[in-house]
């Protein structure tokens, strides 16, 4: 056949380069490959200036897996065609290929040196680059801007050329770059297949942009050009969940890592959503029916069983990925905090344990300026800044934790503006001073408020704008969230001189907001916690921006968060150095509430709460005789931790006669607890909870308790003031962190310093005591936290709202008189406000 046919051509002239490529084809389709290796070499040494045998041979060693001889075909032909760039180019993608880098890059440069015209040499050198750490993204850009000025129709450059753009925070940039990629492609027949490929990451940098409904309909598009594309789902999912739409993002995500499995990134986006989604219908069922009576929905047990599922899939998940990348600090840290929602500690000290080993790891390179780089852009912590708070961390670890997220914060907002073109300050002008009129009277500062939770939340809760001296200031609020009609929400609407909704406004739109009011100070009521849009605080669209509320710590933003809200026991001098921002120092504790207006209930007809308190502890936790001492505890349960309790444990078997009452915050969390009371040798029932009461009331059922006991690492905050307010003493134990003080701030306040314990041995002892020997003591306690409740200032919120009143003007005061040199770093602690105490 033909086999025979070349044999005998090559009989003739054993040279002929067209017989021994082909006779080297043939006899590699007839398995023969050292018969076809000898072909190829015979025909290489025939014609070394023909490139076609040297691809043969190499396709050859290619094939049957033999990466090194391939390249090092290529090597031959480069030492005998010195002139062609072909050799070290073609040698440069095996070299990459098996896994090195350094001697693909090498490679690629002498192509270059051969041929500087080439738009595939710059492509993949720059490809190669972009994979060493050591080299900065402005030196990869510049390899795919020359590859696409050579070659414009280059869809692969332009890809990539986005992408780079995208992670080094051009957004703009790479828009223009992946859309030049599409249209490209497009019009190539051979290049439309990565059409979808391309439209994903258009996609994503919508998604950067947080312009998310864009992102979801490119996403779809993609799916509908490849419906195998697993990014194309996993797109779609990540936006439905920056949507709130957690149903759908999960359905999108399951589809992802069906279609790859194994694919971590994907499987992790799928463990969050799972954990949102649940803890979202968990507290659906935790809000009261205020058209049931005050009751709190119940579940079927096929709901139940639902919801189990989802938190042990979404748990399971984690788990996987960790089998995979046993380093994955994110999977680890949510594992941890899905955990701990519900007091599952089985895994407990093995997950905190890997928790603290990645994320001081992650720390320490950040304090050596390096960082976790993506592609020359340091990307933050894993562990979010609120998550921070419940873990055993310091303030100087939490504050750099904050301080890298803020970073980013700052980042996205720059590249939101410059992908549309327009400069910051031009877009944002500070308002003008403000003039003293005729004899020294200023005009009204305008104080501007920012938050998602005006209305049913413990902030809106705690609103205080009906103090307002309405003369001396204007207020403004800015709600993330659509108003939800409550009676906070419309006291608040009531009140202030004008109310903005900006639920689902761009960025740049809320800051446009926000300036054209001309706000002098800006507050955020947020925080790190859920729902805020740190981006938008980035941009200071207000010329002085405060902390309040929120997660109650330092938000690690000096740069645009200037003053944090605070106190001198909440925030001592000793601790100055773990917050980025200046301090107002308010007179008395900095937890401003409105119990005495809202919660006036409590406090009338003293007379039927013994009665009311029999009752409470009858039907709310079934303890039938007044003997029985009730500790108590009514924060949410992920703010517990399993030394904390066993601390608790080890009070109860000391006071026999005793039992503990807790909220079902959630309900999942009450069969672990009881798991981990017997394992401690307390009997699980002494352990007693009860759903969340409706709220014109509960604080007269929670009375009924006998001592609270705080959260030393995570304190209770409304939960604090509850219980204060309910005439109950509050023992609590403070740390380093002003989330871990708060406790200690409210009691202080209330004029009972003395409930507030040193160290945790001395929490348990002073516990106990209390409980057995020193009855007569807790009795006296209580009386007088139950008088100081109209004495102290804990409850004056007008004190509260002039002092932050003084406190601005101050603030704008200083800014008109020293500048931006007020919040530089060098400004100092001589810039703190602080208020005369009035404790």
């Amino acid at each position: 056949g033909a086999l025979a046919c070349m044999e005998e051509a090559l009989s003739i002239d054993p040279t002929h380069f067209e017989a021994l490529i082909s006779n080297g084809d043939l006899l590699k389709r007839a398995g023969k490959g050292s018969e076809a290796v000898s072909m190829y070499e015979r025909a290489i040494d025939a014609n070394p200036d023909e490139q076609r045998a040297f691809d043969a041979l190499a396709q050859y060693y290619y094939d049957a897996k033999r990466l090194d001889d391939a390249v090092k075909v290529y090597d031959d032909m480069a030492r005998r065609q010195p002139m062609n760039p072909e050799g070290h180019y073609l040698g440069g993608i095996l070299t990459k290929e098996k896994g090195d880098n350094k001697g693909a890059i090498a490679k690629y440069k002498q192509a270059l040196s051969l041929n500087p015209n080439d738009a595939r040499y710059y492509y993949s050198l720059g490809n190669a680059l972009s994979d060493d750490p050591t080299v900065s993204g402005e030196e990869v850009l510049q390899m795919y801007t020359t590859a696409v000025r050579i070659n414009p129709n280059y869809s692969q450059a332009w890809n990539n050329l986005g992408n780079l753009q995208r992670e080094m925070g051009d957004v703009r940039g790479a828009l223009r770059s992946i859309t030049s990629a599409i249209e490209t492609a497009m019009n190539n027949p051979a290049q439309q297949k990565e059409v979808a490929n391309y439209r994903i990451n258009l996609a994503q940098s919508y998604r950067d942009l947080q312009d998310y409904h864009t992102a979801l309909d490119l996403a779809k598009l993609s799916q509908k050009e490849d419906p195998t594309l697993p990014e194309a789902f996993a797109l779609a999912a990540s936006a439905y969940y920056e949507l709130g739409d957690f149903e759908s993002s999960v359905r999108e995500f399951e589809t992802a890592v069906q279609l790859r499995p194994g694919w971590t990134s994907a499987m992790k986006s799928l463990a969050n959503a799972l954990g949102d989604l649940y803890r979202k219908r968990e507290t659906s069922r935790l809000k009261v029916d205020k058209d049931n009576d005050g009751q709190v929905d119940t579940f079927s047990e096929e709901e139940e069983k639902k919801l189990e599922d989802m938190r042990v899939r979404s748990l399971d998940l984690y788990k996987a990925v960790l089998r995979i990348e046993p380093n994955d600090t994110s999977a680890a840290v949510q594992l941890l905090w899905s955990q701990r929602f519900v007091c599952d500690w089985s895994e407990y000290d093995t997950s905190l344990g890997l928790v603290l080993s990645l994320i001081n790891s992650e720390l320490e390179t950040g304090r050596k300026g390096k960082g976790r780089m993506e592609r020359g852009r340091r990307k933050p912590p894993t562990v979010q800044a609120f998550q921070a708070l419940a873990l055993p961390l310091s303030g100087g670890q939490h504050r750099q934790i904050c301080g890298e997220h803020a970073r980013v914060a700052g980042v996205l907002m720059r590249s939101v503006f410059e992908s549309v073109g327009l400069n910051l300050r031009d877009t944002l002008p500070f308002p003008s001073s403000l003039v003293l009129r005729g004899a020294g009277v200023r005009p009204r500062l305008t104080l501007g408020y920012i938050s998602s939770y005006f209305g049913d939340h413990p902030v809106g809760h705690n609103s205080w704008f009906h103090n307002h001296d309405y003369s001396r200031v204007r207020v403004v609020c800015f709600t993330m969230e659509e108003g939800d009609r409550s009676l906070w929400y419309n006291r608040m609407k009531d009140s202030v001189d004008e109310v903005v909704d900006i639920a689902g406004v761009g960025m740049i739109d809320i800051g446009r907001e926000v300036n054209k009011r001309g706000v002098h100070v800006l507050v955020t009521l947020n925080g790190w916690t859920v729902g805020q849009k740190m981006e938008v605080l980035a941009m200071r669209s207000a010329p002085i921006q405060l902390a309040h509320f929120g997660s109650h710590d330092t938000l690690g933003a000096p740069s645009y968060i200037h003053y944090l809200i605070s106190d001198r026991i909440a925030s001592p001098p000793e601790y100055e150095s773990i917050y980025a921002e200046k301090l107002m120092i308010t007179p008395t504790t900095f937890f401003v509430n409105e119990y005495k207006d809202t919660r006036a209930v409590v406090v009338q007809n003293l007379s039927s709460l013994p009665n009311e308190w029999r009752e409470a502890r009858q039907h709310e936790i079934g303890v039938m005789d007044d003997d029985t001492f009730i500790f108590a505890n009514f924060n949410q349960l992920f703010k517990l931790d399993p030394a904390l309790f066993k601390v608790w444990m080890r009070i109860m078997k000391r006071v026999p006669n005793s039992v503990f009452w807790l909220l079902r915050l959630p309900a999942q969390a009450e069969k672990f607890l009881k798991r981990e009371a017997l394992a401690a040798g307390v009997d699980p029932s002494r352990l007693r909870f009860s759903d969340r009461g409706e709220w014109t009331t509960h604080l007269r059922v929670k009375g009924a308790a006998d001592l609270f006991l705080d959260n030393p690492i995570f304190n209770a905050h409304t939960s604090g003031c509850d219980i204060l307010w309910a005439g109950v003493p509050m023992l609590t134990s403070p740390l380093e962190k002003m989330s871990s003080r708060v406790g200690a701030s409210l009691v202080s306040a209330m004029r009972v310093p003395y409930l507030v314990q040193r160290t945790l041995d001395d929490y348990e002892e002073t516990a106990v005591a209390l409980a057995t020997t020193d009855r007569a003591k807790l009795a006296k306690w209580r009386e007088e936290v139950e008088e100081n409740r109209f004495t102290s200032g804990f409850f004056d919120q007008d004190v509260w709202v002039r002092a932050l009143e003084r406190g601005v003007e101050q603030m704008w005061d200083m800014f008109e008189a020293g500048g931006e040199e007020m919040f530089s770093s060098s400004a100092g602690a001589k810039y703190h406000i602080v208020h005369a105490q009035q404790w």
